[in-house]
């Protein structure tokens, strides 16, 4: 009788010790699998900081080329004055 308690031990024994490698296992799994989802938010963040710099840039710059649009646009009321004065001028040169 002792000797079936000691085999029911043993088998026992080797069954805890593979149930134990295989939550080992899983374990390690799972560490090394959150290392690698910490690593993707770190590298979303990065990204996701240079997304919105390079967008506040953009945004930048084109306030900055409406401006100079707008600058280069402002004698065009000016100059579009003169030259219907000057048609109209001509016009009626020609009809005296």
């Amino acid at each position: 009788m002792d000797s079936e308690l000691k085999a029911i031990l043993e088998s026992l024994t080797k069954k805890v010790n593979t149930l134990q490698e295989t939550v080992d296992r899983s374990i390690e799994q799972q560490d090394g699998d959150m290392k690698r989802i910490t690593d993707l938010e770190v590298q979303m963040g990065k990204l996701l900081s240079v997304s919105e710099g390079a967008r506040e840039d953009i945004a930048g710059n084109h306030t900055k080329v409406i401006k100079e649009v707008e600058e280069h646009l402002a004698p065009m009321p000016d100059i579009v004055a003169e030259a219907v004065r000057e048609a109209v001028k001509k016009k009626k040169g020609l009809f005296k």
